[in-house]
């Protein structure tokens, strides 16, 4: 019988949380506490496999609740349910030492798993938390690429390109930068090229959303 240890700062979320808890199957919720103080001294006398901290509003308070309950409990296993973490507030969590996180409502079988996994000393995501942590992982991939291809512009490819963006003509960059149109045609197309866009619109919606603009 695994036992758990419910620390919540919101009554109305606990209820739900707490019957979730209570309806686990091979598990027993020994104890229920919203106040962080009384929780650290309930889960230092009571001594559960896991104490599971409800997030509500307030991740930073949570996180911070994890990190004493793993400092003045080492032996307990920490688990958090939170409604709408960031990427970053994941991450944190995680550098607290939590050991598996679930995202709210989850229902009984994504509970019960994740309850017998953070037990046998298994870091548990959900499907929903990992989600997010790969979705920003892939987002920022995007950005340091395009970054990286932005970086391989020549000099006079980026003046094209930042005339463009303020709606210059091809005659008029030419006369600007004292180029033919030829030539300037050529320093745009190099950097659609380089910057994997196929029409000039495309180019200049990528270089304005990468700020890549005329000062």
């Amino acid at each position: 019988m695994i036992s758990l240890f419910l620390v919540d700062h919101s009554l109305p979320v606990s209820k739900s949380v707490r019957s979730s808890l209570e309806a686990l199957p091979g598990c027993r919720l020994i104890g229920h506490e919203l106040a962080v103080p009384d929780a650290l001294n309930g889960i230092r006398q009571r001594r559960p496999d896991v104490a599971v901290i409800s997030v509500g509003s307030d991740f930073p308070t949570a996180v911070e609740t994890s990190r004493r309950v793993r400092t003045g409990e080492p032996s307990a296993r920490v688990m958090l349910i939170a409604s709408t973490p960031t990427s970053k507030q994941l991450v944190r969590a995680l550098e607290a030492g939590v050991h598996g996180i679930v995202t709210n409502p989850a229902d009984l079988m994504v509970l019960a798993a994740a309850v017998r996994a953070v037990c046998a000393g298994v870091t548990y995501l959900s499907q929903e938390a990992t989600e997010i942590m790969v979705n920003d992982y892939l987002r920022r991939k995007a950005r340091n690429s395009r970054k990286t291809q932005f970086g391989r512009l020549s000099g006079r490819e980026r003046e094209v390109l930042q005339r463009l963006t303020s709606g210059a003509s091809t005659s008029d960059i030419a006369h600007a930068l004292n180029l033919s149109p030829k030539t300037v045609d050529t320093y745009r197309r190099r950097a659609m090229v380089k910057l994997e866009v196929t029409t000039v619109a495309a180019l200049v919606k990528v270089a304005i959303a990468n700020e890549v603009t005329a000062s």
